[in-house]
């Protein structure tokens, strides 16, 4: 009874997931992609849908970076994107009002839009 009541939380938990991680680090292929949108504009919208009062808020692009990050078991390397010294989830990110997550493939996205109104 109790593993039951217990597997039946963990599924209601993942219903609505909370504000993570979705495509914050990269591979190679997708991150050259994203990185090139965000070095041909000046201004991205910032939208987390799942954040609590969550609004979309325009932001300028000052300073484009990134690190590159060594997987733990497998020596992959995967990238993080920075704009203005803050890393950036591509999930969360528009650029002319289109989803650059869902726009550079970087994997599955849950719970947000694919375009918004800019």
């Amino acid at each position: 009874m109790i593993k039951k009541f217990f597997s039946i939380f963990v599924i209601l938990l993942n219903l609505n997931p909370a504000h993570a991680d979705q495509c914050g680090y990269l591979d190679y292929e997708t991150f050259l992609r994203a990185y090139d949108l965000f070095k041909n504009t000046d201004v991205y919208i910032d939208y987390c849908p799942l954040c609590d009062d969550s609004i979309p808020t325009e932001k300028s692009i000052e300073k484009l970076g990134y690190k590159k990050i060594q997987g733990s078991k497998d020596a992959q390397f995967y990238y993080e994107i920075y704009i203005n010294d803050d890393p950036i989830d591509l999930a969360y990110a528009y650029i002319d009002g289109r989803n650059v997550g869902i726009l550079v493939k970087c994997g599955e996205i849950i719970g947000v839009p694919e375009f918004i109104d800019n």
